[in-house]
């Protein structure tokens, strides 16, 4: 009897962890017109093809704020990524920095489908990806809910 038992737990197990888990929907963030993002201390002027300096719609010259080729990316924990998005070249690498208290995961998705989960990522350690290919990847923690975006060009 003892051994019927031990199969049907057995079996239980085995169909509890093939059964289909549902996705959590992600609301989005609806843009509130204001630019969030600040210029980065050694940003330069933008130039267009003539090498004026180009100018916004204010009159104040346009800085170059683009993502350095690698760089780190923060976990402040239910706050999200800093910074929630980054443009990397194609074979930079990426770290994770957890600022959190807990324990993290985080999943990648490259151009809408599952690309790889990371280790986890203990308080203070972090976690580092080399990005060969060129796409569009988000990624996010299962713990908040929060995600980020990195475009590799």
């Amino acid at each position: 009897m003892k051994l019927f038992y031990a199969i049907m737990l057995v079996l239980l197990v085995l169909v509890s962890a093939c059964a289909q888990q549902t996705a959590q929907t992600v609301q989005p963030i609806q843009p509130t017109g204001q630019p969030t993002a600040e210029p980065q201390e050694d940003g330069a002027a933008m130039e267009d093809e003539s090498g004026e300096s180009m100018v916004d719609k204010t009159g104040d010259i346009m800085e170059d704020t683009t993502q350095a080729a690698s760089g780190d990316v923060s976990i402040v924990g239910k706050e999200g990524f800093d910074p929630l998005e980054m443009a990397i070249s194609a074979g930079d690498a990426v770290t994770w920095i957890n600022g959190d208290e807990k324990d993290l995961v985080i999943t990648f998705f490259k151009d809408g489908s599952f690309y790889l989960n990371s280790a986890v990522i203990k308080p203070g350690e972090s976690f580092e990806h080399e990005f060969k290919d060129k796409g569009s990847y988000e990624y996010w923690t299962l713990a908040y809910g929060v995600k980020g975006k990195i475009t590799v060009q």
